[in-house]
């Protein structure tokens, strides 16, 4: 099977689900994603990844989201990587009143498993993650947060991305274009079978600023179901910085992981 041949199966594979999830009443909105991400390289065999990201939305503006999450990754191989990890969500609810605002706490543990095939300028990478959802709990009139909480569901999801170097503006500095569609679904807790959850198709362009620094500007299609029917659909501009704390004496390149 020859690459070209590949990368027009993914694509036709991202286009047809985008097709298939225009279906069905959905509520639309645009949003804004911004992220910083570091890495901490600690051995040869395992480095750190911690994430910040603030999301918004459009219209109106105002917070969505705002998230930390810290990984732990282990390379088993010269393709193969695990990693383990926590996340904080605070999810932002409005309420009826002025003074109902919320930040709803999330609690999510997770464990993943990515593995690379590189064929030249294209680099495929797929990710399978597990996530256990914990969210703090309500007063029965969802206006007052609780102690303590309660699990929601088991999530899992599969990534497929594609990599494809475009360019080398200056020199060894490398200009990308990221392709990738995720799908996710739930099980347990409040869902009694497993339950399609959301679907993202995503475009970025990566481009290297340094040896140690990358940035990303891309954009990305979230369909999702919602609990009281239909669905959700958010077009996101999204912007991140990745950046390798290296402190190393070793200056070879170091290589980011995968979004």
């Amino acid at each position: 099977m020859s690459i070209k041949f590949k990368f027009s199966l993914f694509l036709t594979f991202c286009f047809i689900n985008l097709g298939l999830l225009s279906f069905g009443q959905s509520i639309k909105e645009q949003a804004v994603w911004y992220g910083y991400f570091f890495t901490i390289p600690l051995s040869q065999k395992w480095h750190n990844v911690t994430e910040l990201q603030e999301r918004h939305l459009v219209r109106p503006i105002q917070q969505n989201q705002f998230m930390v999450r810290t990984r732990f990754h282990r390379n088993l191989g010269k393709n193969l990587d695990a990693s383990t990890g926590l996340s904080l969500f605070l999810h932002h609810k409005i309420g009826e009143l002025e003074n109902d605002d919320i930040n709803w706490p999330e609690i999510r543990p997770h464990l993943d498993i990515s593995l690379k095939t590189k064929l030249r300028k294209l680099t495929l990478d797929q990710r399978f993650r597990g996530e256990i959802r914990f969210f703090q709990n309500f007063d029965s009139n969802h206006t007052v947060l609780l102690d303590g909480f309660f699990f929601r569901a088991y999530r899992s999801r599969y990534r497929l991305q594609a990599s494809i170097l475009l360019a080398k503006p200056w020199g060894e500095k490398t200009l990308n274009l990221k392709l990738a569609e995720e799908i996710m679904g739930m099980i347990g807790g409040d869902y009694s079978k497993f339950t399609f959850d959301q679907n993202r198709i995503s475009a970025d362009l990566s481009l290297e600023l340094s040896r140690n620094i990358q940035l990303e500007l891309g954009y990305v299609y979230w369909h999702q179901t919602r609990n009281s029917g239909g669905f959700l659909d958010q077009h996101i501009f999204r912007t991140y910085l990745r950046h390798t704390l290296d402190f190393t004496k070793n200056k070879k390149k170091a290589e980011m992981p995968a979004f």
